[in-house]
């Protein structure tokens, strides 16, 4: 079982799912389906532990079930270490919308979702917060600091294998590139993302701050609260898409076009032999009408031989 399948059936068992802006419902966490996934990730992680003392677990979804996942690693004896990787949210925007045609509005509450769950879930853990645009700009630095932040080694960290990310990490990656500044200073997104957004990007850059966990439970609080009086009317479906609908609609789209332009091709052809054949049809009206009976008689007679002769 992958993390991402596994965590599907968490979400599931909780009568939620990935593109859920709301909170995971406090009967689930003391429900008995609570300890039955936990024992699932338990199990997972004990598999990818067999790896070697140093492995990654990558999946957006863990931002959501971050507490789940650290409780995992904690009865499995291993010690776990987190990196925040904070995407500029007007890139993740245009990302859903252009993959899952995912409404932008509904897109805000997705990411914020994410990020306050990611960031109070691992809160008192060994953690480190970057960015993607800095991972996509000075690689090396990002990694120097996960390297430091963390307090672990990377056996790997060579030549050769920086020149492998090299070419892994290039722009082809990165399809949306928006300046911070137009999250951070743009009125008309929501303040509570705003907000969240600037205290990572300060973090990502000055480290973290325990002064700003009053303001992140603040708004996390808020918006939780939120979610029971506009759930019904934001549930995910309408929203949110479908995942992967947007390159399906586009190949679909694509095909269509190309069947439109054949059937132009087939009918310009078409129209052609039509009009071949009536200049052909008027040339021998034109040409029998020329001619007398007797004429037309030897003329078949003498057709008539050279289909017989051939």
């Amino acid at each position: 079982v992958s993390v991402v399948s596994l965590n599907d059936q968490i979400f599931t068992s909780a009568g939620s799912r990935w593109d859920d802006w709301g909170p995971l419902n406090d009967d689930w966490r003391q429900s008995s389906l609570r300890d039955d996934m936990l024992q699932k990730a338990v199990a997972l992680i004990e598999d990818h532990a067999d790896l070697g003392s140093l492995f990654a677990i990558k999946d957006p979804r863990l931002c959501r079930l971050a507490d789940l996942w650290l409780a995992a690693m904690e009865e499995s004896k291993v010690e776990p270490s987190a990196v925040l990787m904070v995407r500029n949210p007007a890139e993740v925007i245009a990302s859903l919308e252009s993959r899952d045609l995912m409404a932008p509005g509904y897109s805000q509450l997705l990411w914020l979702r994410h990020a306050l769950d990611a960031e109070f879930f691992s809160r008192g853990s060994n953690r480190v917060v970057c960015r993607y645009d800095q991972l996509m700009s000075n690689w090396f630095s990002v990694i120097d600091r996960v390297r430091t932040g963390l307090g672990i080694m990377l056996p790997r960290n060579s030549p050769s294998v920086h020149l492998e990310i090299e070419q892994y990490l290039n722009d082809e990656h990165r399809h949306h590139e928006i300046p911070l500044e137009a999250v951070i200073e743009n009125p008309a997104l929501s303040d509570w993302l705003r907000r969240t957004f600037a205290i990572m990007v300060n973090w990502s850059e000055e480290g973290e701050t325990s002064s700003d966990y009053a303001e992140l439970d603040q708004i996390r609080l808020e918006f939780d609260r939120s979610y029971s009086t506009f759930a019904r009317l934001l549930l995910p479906g309408d929203l949110t898409g479908g995942a992967g609908l947007g390159p399906s609609i586009k190949r679909e789209l694509t095909d269509a076009q190309q069947a439109l332009q054949n059937a132009e091709i087939g009918s310009q052809e078409t129209e052609a032999r039509l009009s071949s054949a009536a200049a052909r049809e008027a040339r021998t009206g034109q040409t029998y009408g020329r001619r007398g009976p007797q004429e037309l008689r030897e003329a078949l007679r003498m057709a008539s031989s050279e289909g017989k002769v051939g």
